[in-house]
């Protein structure tokens, strides 16, 4: 993923396959089974150096917060909690009103969240948060974007709204009795112990 991320040029890198279909389980998509995909080509030289730690002058869009870093040029910033359709639509507006700070140029990836701390606690989290909250046409905004002969791209970061939407599925909780009788079930000598 850094690697892609300091190879890749927004301007030209991104293919939608929009109105497409999804695997049953992949509850991202618009739909049962519909949704879309986003295919990134960064097969280029470097175009930049990642950065490694929060911009030191960072001025944030009305509503976002907790700025965090998932990796190296992926900033995770959490957003007001989704409100339905009506607050969806102006995200690229409000993409557009940041414009393209110089600060963020060693950051390619912006993902908005819910929960930042728990989106940057672990990378799994971060992948999880990212890739099962964002249905591509509809939750892939950027900074400076336009469209030129249908073609999507932005001359700043990449932004991915992956907060949670009505249509996904609820978080997983752990409940701690079940887990506990698991614990218990594989210590040494134990039943699940005989297949570890």
């Amino acid at each position: 993923l850094q690697a892609m991320l300091a190879r890749v040029d927004w301007k030209r890198d991104l293919h939608f396959h929009t109105c497409t279909t999804m695997d049953t389980l992949d509850y991202s998509g618009h739909d049962l089974n519909a949704g879309s995909k986003l295919v990134i080509a960064a097969a280029s030289a470097n175009h930049r150096e990642l950065g490694h730690s929060l911009p030191e002058e960072l001025s944030l869009p009305a509503g976002w917060s907790e700025p965090r870093l998932a990796a190296p040029g992926m900033l995770v910033i959490q957003g007001p909690a989704y409100a339905g359709e009506s607050a969806h639509d102006p995200w690229q507006q409000t993409c557009d009103n940041w414009g393209v700070p110089p600060s963020l140029e060693p950051f390619p990836l912006i993902v908005i969240v819910d929960d930042s701390r728990f989106a940057t606690e672990r990378f799994d989290n971060f992948l999880w948060t990212t890739f099962t909250r964002s249905n591509p046409a509809e939750d892939v905004y950027g900074l400076g974007a336009f469209t030129e002969h249908k073609h999507f791209g932005c001359r700043g970061s990449l932004v991915i709204d992956a907060r949670q939407k009505p249509r996904h599925a609820p978080g997983l909780v752990e409940d701690p009795q079940v887990s506990a009788k698991v614990d218990a079930r594989a210590t040494r000598g134990d039943t699940l112990a005989k297949f570890l």
